[in-house]
């Protein structure tokens, strides 16, 4: 069962939860500055499985991150228990070196109600936004040195970009507004855990942002990004990766890398 007191103390989150949008805000960018984006049970070859007690006991009790089926159906949890209205949406992530976007359900996210205003939520795509973004089509928003638009498509579709200049947009991924089942993105979690063509499944990946930038850890290198200005050294060893993997983000590898039952 989902215990809102210890998920709170493992996001570092110290205020009273409400249904507001500072709740909302606040949980969001306590989540994604805390709780790594990251595959290890993935190259352990350890099942993920769309079972949200399962993400519960790996995240908070076992003190690990996760991928976004995991971290963003833990979130949904949290928003429930609170009292949000929310709802899954299935995103198509766009693959720059292709130039085409990825299939339906390839990743999770959140769309979240608050005072008839609608928010993207999304806590686990890896290198996004901090904060919840409103669903705003006039203005760019900017967070934390990053700008973020969102763009109307046809067919109800809505485009989100970012850009670290205010002026030259990436593409990050494209959604509808539809609720989807989560029990609809079984298949794309198993493929990103076992197919050959799946980038998630090559080398081990442990990253969260920073208010000033990124940590990224793999299996050869970490990378620090601080104002701009990026950082990296070798990784020599996999007990070299165990020791960065704490250092930095407070984890172990080990930790409930067990079979589930």
């Amino acid at each position: 069962m989902m215990n809102l007191s210890a998920y709170l103390n493992r996001v570092n989150y110290p205020s009273t939860p409400s249904v507001s949008t500072e709740t909302l805000t606040g949980l969001h960018r306590a989540h994604t500055l805390t709780v790594p984006f990251e595959n290890l049970d993935v190259i352990r070859k350890v099942p993920i499985r769309l079972d949200p007690q399962r993400f519960y006991i790996k995240i908070v009790e076992n003190n690990r991150g996760g991928f976004c089926y995991e971290m963003n159906g833990l979130f949904k949890q949290v928003l429930d228990e609170i009292g949000f209205e929310s709802w899954f949406i299935s995103c198509n992530v766009y693959v720059p070196a292709l130039d085409i976007y990825g299939t339906d359900y390839g990743h999770v996210a959140l769309i979240t109600r608050v005072d008839e205003e609608l928010y993207l939520v999304d806590v686990g795509f890896g290198d996004a936004f901090i904060e919840p973004l409103k669903l705003d089509f006039a203005l760019p928003r900017l967070q934390y040195g990053t700008w973020y638009r969102f763009t109307q498509l046809p067919d109800e579709e809505v485009l989100l970009e970012k850009s670290a200049d205010g002026e030259n947009y990436t593409r990050m991924f494209k959604f509808k507004l539809t609720p989807r089942a989560f029990s609809e993105f079984a298949e794309l979690c198993q493929f990103h855990q076992v197919a050959p063509q799946a980038p998630f499944n090559k080398q081990p990946l442990c990253s969260r942002p920073t208010p000033e930038g990124r940590i990224t850890l793999t299996g050869t290198s970490l990378t620090i990004t601080k104002n701009g200005i990026k950082q990296e050294e070798v990784v020599q060893s996999e007990a070299e990766f165990d020791e960065k993997l704490m250092e930095y983000f407070g984890i172990s590898r080990e930790a409930g890398a067990t079979v589930p039952a």
